[in-house]
């Protein structure tokens, strides 16, 4: 029986399998005996070994992506162990190559993550809403925490973006007048219609299996919802246009928070924004 190269391959692999520890040390040796000529031949050699590494991952793919798949799944509590201990060693370090990476490679973060975002819309959606619901008391204390910091980051978010600050302004004081059943609110003077019209429609909006009183008192998670999104509206004062369009009854329903969170900036219809003049 001749002796091929696939019956050589599937010895070596035996071999490296049951001798695996024996082999380990006997390289760890090897290398410490010859550091300094190994170091030598791998900066002489450097283009040589960087192109040999391309070629070789490019045609092993597979066989890498298997590997370091059971390598992760084999040695999960190592790995994390030793990731915790490189980032709170290294902390600055790490903070400097994160902003780095993100400068250089912006754009191609934000398609990324737009992408990201689309394909695994709604996984994303109940992990953010499980994870919300398994830590409300440390987001609690982290906002209670940070108080200035965020108060300062929508201070300019309000200022540098008027359609946001004008957005707020009209949910805000919907949300106290619903809760309080009071008319005369603001937001009645920048829209056509009153706080009655607006309970009037939203009552017809309710999906199945809720009421209107478990939704004014915060026991549901239902959420004012625009059927086409604020997002896709053009406007900056409540006298254009867009702002009439985007808080116009017809635009506005009740949706359970994990639902409306799921549209994302998925519009139902084609539409087309007023141009601000």
């Amino acid at each position: 029986m001749s002796w091929t190269k696939e019956k050589e391959a599937a010895y070596q692999k035996i071999y490296r399998e049951v001798n695996k520890e024996k082999l380990a040390t006997k390289k760890e040796v090897y290398y410490k005996k010859n550091k300094e000529k190994i170091k030598a031949y791998q900066k002489s050699n450097k283009k040589k070994i960087v192109d040999h590494g391309r070629v070789y991952r490019e045609a092993n793919k597979k066989k890498i992506a298997i590997r370091k798949k059971f390598y992760r799944e084999t040695n999960k509590e190592k790995i994390f162990t030793y990731m915790d201990i490189y980032r709170k060693t290294n902390k600055e370090k790490l903070v400097v190559y994160q902003k780095t990476y993100y400068e250089i490679n912006k754009e191609k973060r934000t398609t990324y993550n737009k992408n990201y975002y689309e394909f695994n819309k709604e996984k994303l959606v109940v992990y953010q809403e499980a994870y919300r619901e398994a830590n409300k008391k440390k987001i609690k204390a982290y906002h209670k925490a940070n108080k200035g910091k965020i108060s300062a980051y929508m201070k300019n978010k309000r200022r540098i973006n008027p359609k946001f600050k004008l957005s707020q302004i009209v949910s805000n004081s919907i949300r106290k007048s619903l809760k309080n059943s009071k008319n005369g609110y603001h937001w009645e003077n920048l829209v056509s219609y009153t706080l009655d019209d607006l309970i009037k429609h939203l009552k017809k909006t309710l999906p199945p299996g809720y009421t209107w009183d478990d939704y004014i008192n915060g026991k549901t998670d239902l959420q004012i919802d625009h059927k086409i999104l604020i997002a896709v509206h053009n406007f900056k004062s409540y006298t254009d246009t867009d702002f009439q369009r985007c808080w116009a009854l017809k635009n506005l329903q009740l949706l359970p928070a994990l639902k409306n969170m799921s549209k994302g900036a998925k519009l139902i219809k084609p539409f087309q924004p007023s141009l601000l003049l």
